[in-house]
This record gives structure tokens, sequence and C-alpha cells, in this order.
């Protein structure tokens, strides 16, 4: 999954709801992404099934800041979605710096943003 098909799947489901139709199969869900088909809902399903990892229980949305813990989350899911680790760094890094405030969901948008100007 490249930049903006992430971007295109965080438009329309949050982090949490995408691991849950990713964890469960749901193509039907996965189909509602801009772009994405039967077939390409099903190659989402094959090459990220396992490496979103499941849903939370209960996701906070806190705006408490970001902290060490959420920035780590936030760079792990970029690796998992082809990223090497020092890119995802910087941009973890870059998009925590300009919204410092930002919760996890936000800050993966912004930092998949980033990725996808300096890959363009």
């Amino acid at each position: 999954i490249g930049p903006k098909l992430a971007l295109a799947a965080l438009a329309v489901f949050s982090p949490d709801e995408l691991r849950a139709a990713v964890s469960s199969g749901d193509l039907a869900a996965l189909t509602q992404i801009p772009g994405v088909g039967k077939k390409s809902a099903q190659r989402i399903l094959v090459e990220i099934g396992d490496k979103l990892g499941e849903p939370a229980a209960g996701e906070t949305g806190s705006t408490a800041g970001i902290g060490s813990a959420e920035r780590e989350e936030v760079c792990h899911a970029l690796e998992q979605l082809g990223w090497r680790t020092p890119l995802a760094q910087k941009a973890v890094k870059e998009a925590a710096e300009a919204n410092p405030q930002a919760p996890v969901p936000e800050l993966l948008r912004a930092a998949l943003q980033l990725l996808g100007k300096h890959h363009a």
C-alpha cells in the first residue's frame, strides 16, 4: 500500500476502523475506499492483513499531546506500510513538531502526507 492509498483509506476510516475491517476480512468495507475494488481489497487483505494488529478495545482519540509511545506507534504503522525506519521516524518527527497536540490518527495522516510529498 502506497501513501496515496493509505491516505484514501484514512479519509474513509479511522485507524481502528481500518484495523477492524482488515482483521475481519470485510471486503465490502474496504471497497468503500476510493479507487479500491474487490481485487484491490483482496490484495490489501493479503499484503497487510496481519500487520495492522487488532483494533483497540476503545479508541480514546486523546488530545493530550503526543508522547514517545504514540510516536513509536505511528512510526511502526508507517514501517508496516513499507516505509524504511529512518524515513518513517523523520516524517513522524516533522509531523509532531508541526502539531504537537495532534492525536495519533492525525499524526499518522500528517506523516503520510509528508512521505507522499517526498515520494512524489
